[in-house]
């Protein structure tokens, strides 16, 4: 299953889209969004309806995206 995600993640990336991790740590509507330029943010998702644009509640600092990446054994 971890090399399915993992592969998705690489593919979403290298085609410019971002990619969500969802964490336990975080609240229900909440996940870390990936961009392709190595930046993990802190979104927020209107659960009720996903067309609506997702808010962004923390862009993570360079140790906080490392932390981020070795919890969820993201490679790049």
């Amino acid at each position: 299953m971890e090399s399915v995600i993992q592969k998705l993640r690489e593919e979403d990336l290298s085609r410019g889209y971002c990619f969500m991790v969802t964490d336990r740590e975080l609240l229900e509507d909440e996940a870390y969004y990936l961009y392709p330029d190595g930046s993990i943010k802190i979104e927020q998702v209107n659960l009720k309806n996903i067309e609506l644009p997702r808010v962004v509640l923390k862009v993570l600092n360079k140790r906080e995206s490392e932390l981020v990446k070795r919890k969820h054994a993201i490679l790049k």
